[in-house]
């Protein structure tokens, strides 16, 4: 499912304008938007319980993630990809933003995204809502799919109280797609990354030459 929902995505990147034409003449190793448009606005809370808008990181490239915590492979290796980036940015660091956006609302709430992260000493933000349809329409505003199962469930009360601390930690699969996007500087998609092969210089070089364009 995510490999066919990838493909999906990257057709549509590549019908949505011409590549290796962005501003600039630009070229990117991950696959470029075309017609670079203004990512949709959000306001979620962190693993701090701290309020991040979207907006208000405009003048830095930033990165965004979809995942869960308790994904058994693709999200791992994700957020795995993410720490090896930040932490292989260099004097670059500073102007690069990584946020991950879960898409299990219902189990990685606020006290479990603290945990999690602090486990592994991930830093950047984890974000999640407490009401799951603000969630619900970040994933469509964004053009994210997940199954509707999935999401119909997270949107109960009954499934809330289900996802206890007893099974916070089981792992189980949600479909989901893969796409990491980078934003540049002015908070427009211009590259993406599908699944988890990605080719990590080439990703630092993407970071990089939207830091300094």
């Amino acid at each position: 499912m995510s490999r066919f929902l990838s493909i999906l995505l990257v057709t549509s990147l590549l019908l949505s304008g011409c590549v290796g034409e962005a501003e600039d003449e630009l070229e990117f190793n991950g696959t470029e938007f075309g017609d670079p448009a203004l990512a949709p606005d959000f306001t979620l809370t962190d693993q701090h319980g701290d309020a991040l808008t979207l907006s208000d990181l405009e003048g830095r490239v930033i990165v965004i993630a979809f995942v869960y915590t308790n994904c058994p492979d693709i999200c791992i290796a994700i957020s795995a990809n993410m720490a090896w980036l930040q932490a292989n940015l260099g004097e670059y660091e500073e102007r690069v933003v990584f946020i991950s956006i879960t898409i299990d609302p219902a189990r990685d709430t606020v006290e479990h995204l603290a945990e999690w992260t602090a486990s592994l000493a991930y830093d950047w933000p984890h974000l999640t809502s407490e009401d799951s349809d603000v969630l619900i329409e970040v994933y469509e505003n964004w053009r994210i799919y997940v199954d509707d199962e999935h999401l119909n469930g997270s949107a109960t009360d009954e499934h809330a109280h289900n996802a206890s601390d007893e099974d916070a930690d089981e792992e189980y699969e949600v479909g989901h797609s893969t796409i990491t996007f980078i934003l540049d500087k002015q908070l427009r998609k211009r590259v993406a990354y599908t699944g988890t092969t990605w080719d990590m210089d080439g990703f630092v070089e993407d970071l990089q030459k939207l830091v300094d364009e």
